[in-house]
């Protein structure tokens, strides 16, 4: 997922990814375009990046279960970037429950993401999780361009995202085909 994700992302492009394990994998495929990635992920400081990829973490409180940075500041941060793109990954993701996550203290971080991006929103997500709903609501599938995802998914769910206009790219995990 994250590497077909990694071939959207364009030179010179300044991009969201949150605390997801997922996004954070986008590190590992950009590694020769010039690119500025702004993350609440703290894993990211110890995971290998490119010599052109520019990182910039928005500080804040730490959130030890997910190392991700929460908060006022990290929010602060946030305000004061537009991003390019955004690759969210979420807990799950509905029509009905919208952007869903486990973790109250993110859902802030992560709506503020997409509502600064200037581009699309891309949501990076397991199968399982689609048709899924969490306690806490990071977003309205309103914002979300594109959900990349592998085969399997919830193939209802699937149809009613497609409906309300989301692009759903399902990638086939042995042949990296995509099923649009």
């Amino acid at each position: 997922i994250a590497r077909y994700a990694a071939t959207i992302i364009e030179e010179g492009d300044t991009i969201f990814i949150n605390s997801s394990s997922t996004t954070l994998l986008l590190l590992d495929y950009i590694k020769d375009k010039r690119v500025v990635v702004v993350t609440n992920n703290g894993n990211a400081v110890g995971h290998p990046k490119g010599p052109k990829t520019e990182l910039i973490l928005t500080g804040g409180e730490l959130y030890d279960r997910k190392q991700s940075m929460v908060g006022e500041f990290a929010l602060h941060t946030l305000s004061k970037i537009t991003a390019d793109k955004a690759f969210i990954g979420v807990g799950g993701i509905s029509v009905d429950g919208g952007l869903t996550t486990s973790v109250l203290q993110e859902t802030a971080v992560n709506e503020l993401m997409m509502r600064r991006c200037q581009g699309k929103c891309y949501v990076l997500t397991a199968t399982p999780k689609i048709g899924r709903q969490h306690n806490f609501l990071s977003g309205s599938i309103n914002r979300v361009s594109t959900l990349i995802t592998g085969k399997g998914g919830d193939a209802a769910e699937i149809k009613d995202l497609r409906a309300h206009g989301i692009e759903v790219i399902e990638l086939d995990a042995d042949t990296e085909e995509e099923n649009i």
